[in-house]
């Protein structure tokens, strides 16, 4: 329980509990069929920044060349490290 006395997940609606059982279980069967991120844009697209960048030094990039699109190599980045090499 927390501090208020309300269970946290108490006003859990039917719809967004749904939604999130739906996603997750998409999320395991693209595992179970082996699908992982596709990167192969990321090499010629220009808006993306260098795949080095986003691998390795991705916050940093985001701030100093912020008139790329942020969100979209964010998201980019975020999918390169969450994958295995």
């Amino acid at each position: 329980m927390s501090r208020l006395g309300v269970k946290p997940f108490a006003k859990l609606s039917p719809p967004f509990a749904l939604l999130v059982c739906g996603f997750l279980l998409s999320r395991l069967w693209f595992w179970i069929q082996g699908l992982t991120f596709n990167d192969s844009c990321l090499y010629w697209f220009y808006q993306y920044l260098d795949v080095d960048l986003l691998e390795n030094d991705l916050f940093a990039s985001l701030w100093r060349l912020h008139a790329q699109p942020p969100l979209l190599n964010l998201l980019a980045g975020i999918g390169l490290k969450m994958t295995l090499p």
